[in-house]
Parts: structure tokens; sequence; C-alpha cells
């Protein structure tokens, strides 16, 4: 069973799991829409982001945004009981399913003018929770490049591969990570 996470709210900004169909689709437009502008999506491709839209996957899977209003200003995904790169080769020899439960976390991205706040922080805080009070042994994380050293120091993560361009993507460099759940800072998810 799927625990639940209590939404948080700073400043007039919401932090929460959603899964309202409208949230849920406005957030892959997000994602969508930042990808596109960093060029890791040609605007033409048909928008799927790995996983359809049905309600198995809306059971499975943890879609948290950040709201200021109505504004959707950034989002994060985590997958429970699977991960979203289990049909990339140079991946998915990496996932170590005998220790428990795995989830992966991917999709995170923010509208512009929030990069510089903390809507990054309380995302990542967030899917932490969820990743603790849902029993997970190991969490796998896609990211950009640039953010490695901070996932490194921040969440005691170890880097497992790289690749050039994510599979599905287009000029899309990734850097593959793992985190064991005893070595997520409590400060993360208290």
């Amino acid at each position: 069973m799927i625990k639940p996470i209590a939404p948080t709210v700073t400043e007039k900004l919401q932090i929460t799991r959603t899964k309202k169909w409208d949230e849920v689709v406005r957030a892959r437009q997000l994602v969508y829409k930042e990808f596109v502008s960093a060029g890791y999506i040609h605007p033409d491709i048909v928008f799927n982001l790995m996983h359809p839209l049905d309600e198995h996957y809306l059971d499975s899977t943890h879609i948290f945004i950040a709201k200021k209003g109505d504004l959707i200003v950034g989002t994060n995904t985590l997958s429970l009981d699977k991960t979203h790169v289990d049909n990339i080769p140079e991946f998915s020899k990496y996932i170590d399913k005998t220790k428990g439960r795995v989830a992966s976390s991917f999709n995170m991205a923010t509208l512009p003018s929030y990069r510089s706040s903390t809507v990054y922080i309380k995302l990542i805080k967030i899917t932490s929770q969820a990743v603790i009070v849902n029993n997970v042994a190991i969490c796998y994380f896609t990211i950009h490049p640039k953010h490695e050293a901070f996932y490194k120091k921040a969440l005691n993560m170890t880097t497992l591969a790289k690749l050039d361009n994510m599979p599905g993507l287009h000029n899309a460099p990734v850097v593959f990570m793992k985190v064991d759940s005893p070595d997520i800072p409590k400060k993360w998810y208290t």
C-alpha cells in the first residue's frame, strides 16, 4: 500500500502529491515545455515522457507538484516498485531489487523563474519523505550532470553511470544515481 505524504505550504507555495488528472497533465506539460526549452526533446515528439497516463500509473507513481495558487511551478515524479530505466541496458544492469522495494525519481522540472528558489529543495524533500514512508530500500535518480555534485553531497548519493544522451530524449546528458534509504540525511524527511 502506498502511504500518503502530507502536503506542505510555504509562502503560498504548496508542495503536494497529485492524482488529479488536470494537474497531472499540467505537470507533464511543464516537463515537456522545459525539456523542449533546454533542447532535450524536439517540439514535435509524441509527448509521453516514458510512461503512459492510466489509472495504474497513478496508483504506482507519486507525481509531486509545487503550486502557487493554480499555477504549477515545479514537478517531480517518483515511481514505486519499478524504475523508469528498466529498459535502458546502460542503467538497468545497476538495478538491485534484492535489498527490498525500489523506486526511481525522474522528470523534475520547474518554471525558469522558480529555479533559484526553494522549489527544487522542497520537491526533493517530499520525494525523500515518500521514499522513507513507503519503505523503499533504494531509490534511483536520473539527473542532469550539472546537479551531480549537489545530490552526492546533500543526499549521499552514488553515481552508477553516465550517458551523453538519455534514450528517448535528444541531446540530454544524464547521470544515473542511487541512494540507499538509510543513507538519506534525516533533514530531508523530517
